[in-house]
This record gives structure tokens, C-alpha cells and sequence, in this order.
């Protein structure tokens, strides 16, 4: 189960729900943060994560630490460019990442967990330019998946169809289309 959004604070965004989870008051929000800061992070029992707005942030595995988070959202992380690995986070159910223009590599998300919620985007359909997509096709728990993102490199198409079979809302900005094969293709 996704983090839960209020009715209105959905609505008010148009049921985006990468938009309105910012406005989520029932999580460990973290705002402003640097290198030197997270290396003083300890083990937090957080259900919900939100880390935003942390321009000089390079390194991202301090959140391997939240071993019990369900659910990790990224907002306008400048320097954000992979994803750590989601092996520490077993219980990881919703992943959101916005607006880091810098985001190319996804491969640990192929590493485990029961991913069931994944949008990568950004307001624009501009960014991220992500090296491949191969590694989605590992998560079978996957029940959304939202990408508004320019490009990938690795052309390699995947049958959504047959590879998530629990999928239900499949949104992908228009240049995405070529990177999955319809089910006439199939």
C-alpha cells in the first residue's frame, strides 16, 4: 500500500500523486541536506521517507539505513544520479523520483525487493535521460508505473503485459512509447 494522500491535498494536485506526496505530513521529511549531514544518520525506523530540495547531496546510500521504509520519495535532488541499492530496504513498496535531472542509472532497482508503486520523472518530460530500462523488468510486484522521462539509451523494448502481470496504470510520457512493445507486438 502506497503512502496515503489526503483527499485534498490530491485533488488540489490533480491526482498526481508525485506532487501531492510532498505535501504528506505523515513522514520522516528530510530537507536540505548535504554529505557531511547524512553521515550522521543512524538507523531510523521510518515507514515513510521524503528527502527534498538537497542540491549538494551526492550520496544517497545513507538511505540503505531505513531498513522498515515503505515507502522513499526524492524530490529536486540536483546531484542525484543512481539508486542505492534497495537490497537494505526489503520492505520498500513505493519509490518516487522527481525532478532530479541528474538520475541516469536505475540497475539496483533489479536487485530486489517488492517494489508494487514506481514513477521517475519530473514536471517536464525532459528529464531524466535514463541509461536503461531493463532493470523494471525485475520488479513483478509492480502495479504502477509512471515514467515521464526524456530518453533511455539501452533501446531494448520490454512487453509490459507479460512482464508485470499485476500491472494496472501504466503512464509514460509520448517519446516513451518506443521502449515497450504493445500487445499486437507481442
Amino acid at each position: 500500500m502506497a503512502l496515503h494522500i489526503r483527499e485534498d491535498i490530491l485533488a488540489k494536485y490533480g491526482d498526481f500523486y508525485s506532487f501531492a506526496l510532498e505535501q504528506s505530513t505523515d513522514a520522516l521529511i528530510l530537507k536540505g541536506l548535504d554529505d557531511s549531514a547524512v553521515s550522521e544518520l543512524c538507523d531510523y525506523t521510518a515507514h515513510n521517507l521524503i528527502v527534498k530540495d538537497s542540491p549538494k547531496l551526492t550520496d544517497f546510500t545513507f538511505l540503505q539505513k531505513f531498513k522498515d521504509i515503505e515507502n522513499a520519495a526524492i524530490f529536486r535532488c540536483k546531484k542525484f544520479i543512481e539508486v542505492w541499492d534497495i537490497t537494505y530496504n526489503p520492505h520498500l513498496q513505493s519509490l518516487v523520483i522527481s525532478d532530479c535531472k541528474k538520475l541516469n542509472n536505475i540497475d539496483t532497482i533489479s536487485y530486489g525487493g517488492k517494489i508494487e508503486h514506481i514513477f521517475i520523472g519530473g514536471k517536464s518530460f525532459n528529464e531524466p535521460y535514463l541509461s536503461s530500462l531493463v532493470p523494471l523488468a525485475s520488479q513483478k510486484s509492480l502495479i504502477t508505473l509512471d515514467l515521464a522521462v526524456k530518453k533511455c539509451a539501452d533501446t531494448r523494448k520490454i512487453a509490459f503485459n507479460k512482464v508485470w502481470p499485476c500491472l494496472e496504470a501504466l503512464t509514460i510520457s509520448p517519446n516513451m512509447r518506443k521502449y515497450f512493445l504493445s500487445e499486437n507486438e507481442v
